[in-house]
């Protein structure tokens, strides 16, 4: 699996005013500020901060419609379009690939001639997705307005190889740190300006270099160790609900893989748990930022009781 993390990954970004959405909560929460005595600009508390959202959102909705909103999903979904910010420069991106759990497991039971195959297929599947990336994604854009769309010489970047999960569980996965700045490929081929890579060709490309990064893991394992995959056993249910089918190493049992995903359990229970106490107190369903900002707190190895060290668990340090 590969994923993207950056922010807003628009390149030659014009930073414009903040959206209307937002000016008006600020106004409000500083006039609630103001009630109480406090700065117009301190911070609200997160419940008292999403009630004023869902109030002038809710006016807002009025406003533009001639009518209130017909159900709390619509207010939500309103209330996440109009909380986007204008497109802002970036610094970089975050890659992350990431085998299936089975090959994770795999990898920190099998004897240590075994488990280095392992992660040599894992990192062949990394470089080919890059190089896959690097080929036929990283752009940049030129022109007025930046309506050229050029090629580069290539990426910068740093790759960083992690084992475990922040809850000491196996994680085999690798983090690339792909730098937002590239050089244009002349006509004669030579590098040219520095200028800032395309994201929005970058994210487009990365279902596509995550089904490349997964197929070549599947493709190398074969080779290397004759292993096959096959379809977890939620396969129906996920191609009914139009998700990807995930295919596992065949012959890893799976109440291995649930046992050594606890950090997911924990973080899927919190969230769950989070979306009821929302909707209960706002009468509408969290939108994805806020469902993720009050969700990311689970995800700090002390909301999650605190990680055992790999090291304490005596998976490999050192291939």
């Amino acid at each position: 699996m590969c994923r993207t993390r950056s922010g807003s990954v628009r390149p030659f970004a014009v930073i414009d005013s903040a959206p209307a959405f937002r000016v008006a909560v600020a106004k409000a929460c500083a006039q609630l500020n103001a009630g109480l005595g406090m700065p117009h600009d301190g911070p609200l508390p997160a419940a008292e901060r999403a009630r004023v959202r869902t109030d002038v959102g809710r006016d807002m909705f009025t406003q533009q419609y001639g009518r209130p909103p017909k159900e709390p999903r619509e207010l939500s979904s309103f209330i996440a379009r109009h909380s986007r910010t204008a497109s802002t420069a970036v610094a970089g991106f975050d890659l992350s690939f990431t085998p299936v759990k089975s090959v994770s497991a795999l990898w920190a039971i099998a004897p240590k001639d075994v488990a280095d195959q392992i992660a040599a297929a894992h990192h062949a599947a990394v470089q080919d997705a890059l190089s896959w990336l690097e080929r036929d994604a990283v752009r940049t854009r030129g022109g007025r307005n930046g309506v050229q769309q050029l090629d580069t010489t290539g990426m910068l970047a740093a790759a960083f190889a992690h084992r475990d999960s922040r809850a000491g569980d196996p994680d085999l996965h690798t983090h690339v740190a792909l730098s937002s700045k590239v050089r244009v490929r002349t006509a004669d081929g030579t590098p040219g300006r520095w200028l800032s890579l395309d994201g929005r060709v970058l994210f487009k490309a990365t279902v596509s270099a995550s089904e490349r990064y997964n197929t070549r893991v599947e493709a190398e394992l074969h080779r290397r160790l004759g292993l096959s995959f096959t379809p977890r056993s939620d396969a129906a249910a996920a191609a009914a609900s139009g998700r990807r089918t995930i295919r596992e190493v065949t012959g890893v049992p799976e109440q291995l893989l649930t046992h050594w995903s606890s950090r997911r359990a924990r973080i899927d229970i919190r969230r769950a748990q989070l979306a009821v106490a929302f909707q209960t107190e706002h009468g509408r369903p969290p939108t994805h930022g806020t469902a993720r900002s009050r969700v990311s707190g689970v995800r700090d190895q002390s909301a999650l009781g605190g990680a055992v060290p790999a090291a304490a668990l005596h998976l490999r340090s050192q291939e």
